[in-house]
């Protein structure tokens, strides 16, 4: 099978995608006005017959090169290696033949071959609008580029259009974290209020500041009471086996502590007997009467 039958077959095999690409080989100039040729270009799948009609009238002999090749994306590729076609200009005739052929002379019609022919030229070639065939490859090349760069800007654009959401998502997240961050401070802030607060309230108490000014003394004193200390106290004021210290902080929490404040020093006695709790409690008094 011939080249150009080869090539016929190969466009034939996806009319669509495969394309062809003729030139001159010493030039490279594009044959005819289209870059790129598709089957549906060559009249009766004819490829002789349709570069014959390109080339139009040849003064001198030229080499033809011809590459396959398939769209691929938004470029296209190569496929197999290109081929020459010789293409011979016919010969002109001298000034005998010219005088002798008033003689009619059979002569057998040479077979059609892509070697020897004449032909009109291209009815609408590159050359009439002024473009010639290096200038008219230079503005394919770039048209090609300009699709190739607009293939790359849409990539560019669903990149950039996910990049956008995810950073949208990103800000939402972080409100949100903001939101959550500031609840939180200002529930802590609160509970810091509301224990310093309700602290406040009873450690500045005139009862307990009475307190403190015994409280060796009452440390003692509640010690004691592990033993018999809680019936002494269900004597009541008037016992005789109450000291004076126990009576007056009786007396001071009978007319200024309300229960909360007595269940709350409950707990202190409780605790008394922890020397690190003496020591803390200790510390914390001093830091408060610092203060006043």
């Amino acid at each position: 099978m011939s080249n150009t039958s080869n090539t016929i077959q190969f466009l034939k095999q996806n009319p669509s995608s495969n394309f062809i690409r003729m030139s001159d080989l010493a030039t490279d100039n594009v044959i005819g006005s289209k870059q790129n040729i598709f089957l549906s270009d060559i009249p009766n799948e004819d490829l002789i017959a349709y570069l014959k009609l390109l080339l139009g009238n040849l003064t001198q002999d030229i080499e033809v090169w011809i590459e396959h090749r398939t769209t691929k994306g938004a470029t296209n590729v190569k496929v197999g290696a290109g081929y020459k076609l010789p293409v011979i200009a016919p010969k002109a005739k001298t000034e005998s033949e010219t005088v002798v052929s008033h003689v009619p002379v059979p002569v057998p019609a040479p077979a059609p071959s892509v070697q020897q022919y004449a032909v009109q030229p291209v009815p609408a070639s590159p050359e009439q609008y002024g473009l010639h065939g290096a200038q008219l490859m230079g503005v394919m090349l770039k048209a090609e580029r300009l699709e190739d760069l607009k293939v790359a800007h849409a990539e560019l654009k669903e990149d950039y259009k996910d990049l956008k959401q995810e950073n949208r998502n990103l800000d939402n997240e972080n409100r949100e974290l903001k939101t959550k961050l500031s609840t939180a401070e200002a529930q802590k802030e609160l509970a810091v209020m509301i224990v310093q607060k309700e602290t406040k309230s009873f450690f500045d108490s005139e009862a307990i500041s009475k307190l403190m000014d015994k409280a060796p003394e009452l440390i003692g004193a509640f010690a004691g009471m592990k033993g018999g200390g809680a019936a002494e106290m269900a004597t009541g004021l008037a016992s005789a086996n109450v000291s004076e210290v126990k009576q007056s902080f009786m007396q001071i929490v009978a007319n200024n502590c309300s229960d909360e404040q007595v269940n709350y020093l409950g707990s202190i006695v409780y605790y008394m007997k922890n020397e690190d709790f003496i020591n803390n409690l200790n510390a914390l008094i001093n830091s408060h009467a610092g203060q006043h």
